[in-house]
């Protein structure tokens, strides 16, 4: 999901996709903990995915 919504082309930040992120996992009831853990992996791992992604073509192409 992350990925889909840090896609460089789509519409929103990767803050704003984070968020998104952490939203979706308090609307499916994720226990807390782990809602952090894997928010806080997210936010500090995911950046590098993103920016390698800059230059990648888009899905399906």
């Amino acid at each position: 999901m992350t990925g889909w919504l840090q896609w460089p082309s789509s519409s929103g930040t990767k803050n704003q996709a984070d968020s998104v992120f952490l939203e979706a996992m308090t609307v499916l009831r994720v226990p807390l903990w782990r809602r952090r853990l894997m928010y806080l992996a997210v936010r500090l791992f995911g950046r590098g995915a993103y920016v390698r992604r800059a230059d990648a073509p888009e899905p399906g192409d």
